[in-house]
């Protein structure tokens, strides 16, 4: 929650002259700052101008890294190509829910179908999401706080009670916001 400290450390690194691979998550980060700036101000000018800024940090991760389903998902998201990230998403997914990775696509995927008011696939996405967070001790996941909402709105009680007492044990052992 602290967007505005974490866009300023953002600001401060320089990344020059290190790997593509580290020039990727930079800039990827800042993708995710300035996107959750614009979520949450009123102010439509600031809105855009953040918006802006995620658009050129976003095109920057993707120039370190041409080959990356989720940036250039993320992107056809935000230009309204919804089907089409999610045909990019979808193909080949990890098998195995191991990786950070399968924990993200699997979470896109899930918001994708929400957005499509697509409940059964969403409430697949975020299962799987939240079991490969899990498996990989990410102790910070919004997807099996998300499973348990929409479980609960379904009728589901006992499987809501236990995912949300799960998040609440898992943020306060990691001391989350």
């Amino acid at each position: 929650g602290m967007h505005y400290e974490a866009l300023e450390i953002f600001k401060e690194q320089d990344v020059t002259g290190h790997s593509d691979w580290l020039r990727r998550s930079h800039f990827y980060l800042g993708t995710n700052v300035y996107r959750n700036l614009s979520l949450y101000t009123v102010d439509k000018k600031q809105k855009a101008y953040y918006q802006h800024q995620m658009e050129i940090c976003r095109d920057s991760a993707i120039a370190y890294a041409p080959d990356d389903v989720i940036l250039r998902a993320e992107r056809l998201e935000d230009q309204g190509k919804i089907q089409q990230a999610i045909a990019l998403l979808s193909d080949n997914l990890p098998d195995g829910l191991t990786t950070h990775e399968a924990g993200l696509r699997y979470f896109i995927l899930s918001e994708m179908y929400e957005k499509q008011h697509q409940n059964g696939a969403q409430v697949k996405y975020l299962a799987l999401s939240s079991i490969a967070g899990i498996k990989n001790a990410v102790r910070e996941y919004i997807a099996l706080r998300k499973l348990a909402v929409l479980l609960y709105e379904q009728g589901d009680i006992d499987r809501a009670y236990t995912y949300i007492h799960r998040c609440i044990d898992d943020a306060k052992a990691c001391n989350a916001r």
